[in-house]
């Protein structure tokens, strides 16, 4: 990782320094990944309450 890091940035670091950054740094899913837009419109919102709901309904059945 510091081999791409110094190839990718021209930083030089070495493992226990990014050893110490990743201890400290909060990286998670939703730090990183980019949410569609479309995720936050009204549609498809909707939907996935319905589907969920339809999911949960359905878990209750017998088979």
């Amino acid at each position: 990782m510091s081999k791409h890091i110094r190839e990718e940035f021209d930083i030089l670091v070495n493992p226990a320094e990014i050893q110490e950054t990743l201890k400290t740094v909060e990286i998670t899913w939703k730090t990183v990944t980019q949410i569609p837009h479309k995720w936050n419109k009204a549609a498809f919102l909707q939907q996935r309450h319905n589907d969920v709901l339809n999911r949960v309904t359905n878990a209750m059945q017998p088979l």
